[in-house]
């Protein structure tokens, strides 16, 4: 009959079952703190990483916009110097002044022809030739023929007009006045 009889009192035994269950949920509680804690700080973690990557790609995007903006302008710049290379190009003839020079001086015979004056006119347009402009006095006709003949021989020259002629009479002969129009080649004629 002894294993019948209980000493310990129900409410004691309430207690106890109580205080377990105020001591797990507390644990349960706790645990929950910690974990929501730890969570907290993980996202915290994940979020500056995240904000950290973010800043990083703005940075770099920045970096790509300013590298595309100096791109550009540099493109515009070769455009623009291009296009200047171009027009100078266009400018300037197929012959060096030095050899026009020396075309010139060939074509001249001794004592025939004389030159006065020389302008060197450089066309604006990019479809014009360059030209010169020559004045001087020949002998006659026929040595301003040879001349004419000598300078078109010159592969730098594309035509030879005659402007004017006209005779001056001097004391004890005479001569031709003339104005001719020298066109040079292009650059880019052969």
């Amino acid at each position: 009959m002894m294993n019948s009889i209980d000493l310990i009192p129900a409410s004691y035994r309430d207690r106890l079952s109580r205080r377990r269950w105020l001591s797990a949920c507390a644990l349960v509680t706790a645990l929950v703190v910690l974990g929501g804690a730890a969570a907290k700080m993980t996202f915290a973690s994940l979020t500056d990483s995240v904000r950290d990557e973010i800043r990083h790609l703005q940075e770099q995007q920045t970096l790509i916009e300013n590298k595309q903006a100096e791109i550009a302008s540099l493109k515009r710049h070769q455009e623009e110097y291009g296009r200047q290379l171009r027009l100078l190009e266009q400018q300037r003839s197929g012959i060096a002044i030095e050899t026009l020079f020396l075309a010139i001086d060939g074509a001249l015979r001794a004592d025939e022809v004389w030159l006065d004056s020389w302008d060197f006119q450089r066309s604006t347009e990019s479809n014009a030739n360059n030209a010169m402009r020559i004045g001087g006095q020949a002998l006659d006709h026929a040595a301003l023929s040879r001349f004419v003949q000598g300078m078109l021989s010159h592969s730098g020259i594309e035509d030879v007009r005659i402007k004017r002629t006209s005779q001056r009479e001097y004391t004890r002969s005479s001569a031709i006045n003339f104005d001719l129009d020298v066109v040079l080649k292009k650059a880019d004629k052969p």
